[in-house]
Parts: C-alpha cells; structure tokens; sequence
C-alpha cells in the first residue's frame, strides 16, 4: 500500500470514527449509516451484530431504509419472524423492496401464515413502484390467478414492465413468458415472428428456458428459418446452464451430425450430462437414458 492508499485509508478511518460519534449521540442517519457500513464490509471489516445493533436503534426510530435493511439482516439470518416484522414496518411506509419481501413472505409462509391475497397485495405496491421482480411476481399470479382472478391481459402488462429493467433479475424470464404468450397466441395474437425476437434477446445466464426455446425454433423452423447449426448452438447455450433436455437434445445433434460435426464422443458426454438430472417432462429423460443404453450396447 503506498503513502496515497495509506492516507485515503486513515481518512476514511476518521470519517467512520465521527460517523460513530454522532450515531453515539442518537443521529438516526448517522446510526443507519453506520449500520450499512457494517451490514455491507465498507471501510470497516464486515459484521453483522454491530449491523443489526446499529440498525435496530434506527429501524425503532422509524427510518425506513434502516427498518428494510434491518429485515435483510434477520433474512440472512433465516430468522424469518423477525424478517418479516421488520419488512412490514419498511412496507407500510412504502418501501418498495420491503414490498416484495413481503409479498414473497406471505406467498411462501415465511415468517407469516401463507395467504396468497396478501402476497398479491404486496407484489402489487411493490410493482407500481417499479421493482422488476415485483412486476414479474404479480405477472405470475394474474397468470394463475393466484390470489387475484386470472387476467392474461394484466399479466402481459407486467410481464412488458419487467422485460423492460434489462438490470433486474426477472428480467429475463419476463421476456420468455411474453415470447411464449406471443408464441401460443395466448392473450395477443400469435405471432412467432415476435416471440423468436424477443427470445433473441433475452441472455442464457438469466433464463436458459429461453435459450433452448429459441434453439427449438431454428430446429423446427417456427418465427425464422430453419436452421440446425443455429439450433445446436442455442441448444449448447442451455446445455451449459444445466438445462437437462437441451442436453439430451445436443447429444443427439452430435449423435446424428446435425448442425455439428458427427462426434460420438461428445454426444455420450451430454447424453450422460442430461440423463441424471430429474426432469418435468419423464419421457425426455428416459430418452437419454435409453439412448445411452443404445450406444453401449453397439
């Protein structure tokens, strides 16, 4: 560490120090303040009694960044009541992220009695104010119909909202649900055309259902031209996500010397890479496996 790192360091030191004075002297921000340094490691080692400690003493005094981050505290904790008493506080007065948690505790009963209603409700806050997984999670119960009536019309309006943050975790797999509405017809015309560009954009990381989904078009030719080599490149996308069948089907593309070159090898290698993983649709499993049974048997 040179002489600049050192004095950077000592002073950002100093500034904790009399952070720490004022939170001493009752200051709500200085106390919340303090608390995220600690809750979050910055400037000062990360330690999450001295976080809750100086959280609590905001939180009780009604700061509502302090009362959500106070929640995070116990939910890492998994002490779900605590969580769930603190995320409410910073709920009612609007917090937005304190929203979803909540919506997310009663869907799940963590910390509260499982009431889909009021999951509904809470989604909902939380998703007028833009929280993108919010805006998915209430996508998904206007779909259902999971503690509201079903309307496909709303669920596609917020499925849109959430497509939208390319930031947000859900993001990705808003636009997959869009792309499958437009794919099916279900809600919106179907146009297949739109459902592969919108697949198009959607990044494997965030959702490889959509990755195999697009890989399944350029194999079938539905919404662009038919296209193996493409095929099996998307298929490789979601493979290397873990998506099981997109490896049983990759296996067979390399099996078969469709849009790859024929590679016996690498084909038992994603057979073997799908058949142990437990997937919705039995029959593609058993596939594997009794394609795999096949080979040996040659």
């Amino acid at each position: 560490m040179d002489a600049l790192d050192r004095n950077r360091k000592k002073r950002q030191l100093e500034e904790i120090e009399q952070l720490r004075e004022v939170a001493e002297q009752g200051d709500v921000e200085a106390q919340y303040q303090l608390g995220e340094h600690y809750y979050n490691g910055w400037t000062i080692p990360q330690n999450k009694e001295e976080a809750v400690n100086w959280l609590c003493k905001a939180a009780e005094q009604g700061h509502v960044k302090a009362q959500y981050l106070l929640g995070s505290c116990y939910n890492d904790r998994n002490n779900w009541d605590e969580a769930a008493g603190w995320f409410r506080k910073a709920a009612e007065q609007g917090h937005a992220r304190a929203q979803f948690f909540l919506g997310e505790y009663y869907d799940r009963g963590k910390g509260v009695s499982k009431n889909k209603e009021e999951a509904a409700v809470w989604y909902h806050k939380s998703a007028e104010q833009g929280d993108t997984d919010a805006q998915y999670q209430i996508a998904e119960c206007y779909f259902k119909g999971d503690g509201v009536p079903q309307d496909t019309a709303e669920a596609i309006e917020f499925w849109r909202k959430a497509a939208g943050d390319s930031t947000g975790y859900n993001s990705g797999y808003a636009s997959y649900r869009l792309a499958m509405c437009y794919f099916e017809g279900n809600g919106v015309p179907q146009d297949k055309e739109e459902a592969v560009k919108l697949l198009k954009q959607i990044r494997s990381k965030f959702c490889m259902e959509a990755a195999y989904m697009l890989a399944e078009c350029y194999y079938n030719g539905e919404g662009v031209a038919r296209d193996k080599a493409k095929a099996a490149e998307q298929y490789l996308e979601a493979a290397q996500w873990g998506h099981a069948e997109a490896q049983y089907r990759l296996g067979k593309c390399y099996l078969e010397g469709e849009g790859v070159r024929k590679d016996k090898k690498e084909a038992i290698e994603w057979l073997r890479r799908a058949a142990p993983y437990g997937l919705d649709d039995e029959r593609r499993h058993k596939e594997a496996a009794d394609l795999l049974r096949q080979i040996d048997r040659q």
